[in-house]
């Protein structure tokens, strides 16, 4: 069952990635798994039955906004970053 905190921070979505200035986050409920726990680099749990689980991310460092978002090493630039140029030479 999701807590009201649960559904709260669903409905936060992308915005948890520019609060907590990281690649993704991904919100799950209990039964649901996102990774193997050898990639777990930290883990908190809480009494709202909320945890906050850090690993490293598969991306690549994007260099203008120096987050990991870039999906491959050899893009110039992250998907975002990238139309943020385009738009400009338009």
């Amino acid at each position: 069952m999701l807590t009201s905190l649960h559904l709260h921070l669903r409905k936060l979505g992308s915005e948890l990635t520019e609060i907590f200035n990281v690649a993704r986050v991904n919100v799950l409920n209990g039964i649901e798994r996102s990774e193997s726990a050898n990639e777990i680099l930290a883990s908190k749990e809480n009494a709202d039955e909320v945890t906050i689980r850090v690993r490293r991310s598969t991306r690549h460092k994007c260099p203008r906004c120096r987050t990991f978002r870039k999906e491959r090493e050899s893009d110039r630039l992250c998907q975002r970053c990238q139309a943020v140029v385009d738009g400009l030479h338009a």
